[in-house]
């Protein structure tokens, strides 16, 4: 884990972002990058121009102050880590975002918050830029205080692309954890023969310890069942895949991974 990219956009939960990430970069010997990413008022107002009812240069200076309060943050909380600031141009902030994720091994992104008057990034961003970029992303939850992660981590685990993704970017995280859980529902044996590959196989390969629970059944509401088992272990990461696909920048999610990116208390490392 040698590149970190943090969103930043001026909101007061940049602060949190750039803490967690601090942190992440000093434990891992990481490069940090903070990239102003904050929807430029020219998309956000496209047809207030047209109209003449929203002055140009009143939308301009909203963008600098969000821009101001981001470059602010990144002075005061990115001191004692390798870290470089950057910004995008008037372009898409999902495909901007994506753009530069291709070059990180773990993004840090804000979850959405349903109550912010603002409107700097929509509402799907943090799926939108995991599958156009096909990189993991840490979300922090919009509320709360975390300035560390990995003490005890619940993988969620599942036989699929997406949760395999999750778990190989999570891997510095579980080698310095605590407390690994790993928790699967739907659990069926392989019916192969002889000694075949499976999670437990891999995760001691990559020296990780970790206490297995397995469920035949699939239940109902696997999303909040999750949530619920993270607070009984008193987990301070989950760790899971990030199910749904795209269509025309509509991000239709998977149950599980709907609830949790919108009821989230603990950062959740996922990957599409």
């Amino acid at each position: 884990m040698k590149s970190l990219l943090v969103q930043l956009d001026g909101t007061a939960r940049c602060a949190v972002r750039l803490q967690l990430a601090t942190d992440l970069a000093r434990r891992h010997g990481s490069r940090l990058t903070a990239l102003f990413a904050s929807t430029p008022p020219l998309m956000d107002f496209p047809f207030a121009y047209t109209a003449e009812t929203v002055p140009v240069q009143a939308l301009e200076d909203l963008h600098l102050a969000r821009r101001e309060r981001a470059m602010s943050t990144f002075r005061t909380y990115a001191l004692g880590a390798e870290a470089a600031w950057t910004e995008l141009g008037v372009e898409s902030v999902v495909r901007g975002v994506a753009a530069q994720a291709l070059y990180a091994d773990l993004m840090l992104l804000g979850q959405h918050d349903p109550q912010a008057p603002a409107r700097e990034l929509p509402a799907d961003f943090v799926p939108s830029v995991m599958q156009a970029s096909g990189r993991p992303a840490l979300v922090v939850p919009h509320s709360g205080r975390f300035e560390a992660v990995g003490g005890r981590v619940l993988v969620a685990w599942k036989p699929s692309a997406e949760s395999a993704r999750a778990l190989s970017a999570a891997l510095p995280l579980l080698r310095l954890a605590q407390q690994v859980t790993v928790v699967q529902w739907g659990h069926v044996p392989p019916a192969n023969h002889g000694q075949a590959l499976d999670i437990d196989i891999y995760l001691r390969l990559h020296g990780v310890t970790a206490t297995f629970q397995r469920h035949t059944e699939t239940p109902v509401g696997i999303g909040e069942l999750l949530l619920s088992r993270a607070a009984d272990l008193g987990a301070d990461l989950l760790v899971m895949g990030c199910y749904g696909h795209s269509r025309a920048r509509e991000f239709l999610l998977g149950g599980a991974t709907r609830t949790v990116l919108d009821s989230m208390t603990i950062p959740v490392l996922m990957s599409h």
